[in-house]
C-alpha cells in the first residue's frame, strides 16, 4: 500500500527536465514560424531586398574599385 501511494506521488510530480525540454521545443517552433512568415508582397521587404541592398553592395564595389585603382597607378 505504501509503495503504491509513493509511486503515485512520484508520477504526479513535474519533471523539471521535461518542462525545460518542452519550453525549448516551443521556442524553436516559434522561431521557425517567425522566420517562415516572410511575405513576398510586403512593400518594405521589396524595397530592402531589391533596392537598398543592391545599392549598398554597388557602392561598396565602386569604392573598392576606386581605392584599388588609386593604389595601383
Amino acid at each position: 500500500m505504501y509503495d503504491f501511494i509513493n509511486r503515485k506521488q512520484s508520477e504526479t510530480q513535474d519533471d523539471p527536465y521535461a518542462e525545460t525540454y518542452f519550453q525549448e521545443l516551443q521556442f524553436i517552433d516559434h522561431r521557425k514560424k517567425h522566420w517562415s512568415k516572410r511575405n513576398e508582397e510586403d512593400p518594405l521587404q521589396v524595397v530592402v531586398f531589391w533596392i537598398l541592398i543592391p545599392i549598398f553592395l554597388a557602392s561598396i564595389s565602386t569604392t573598392i574599385i576606386i581605392i584599388l585603382s588609386m593604389l595601383f597607378e
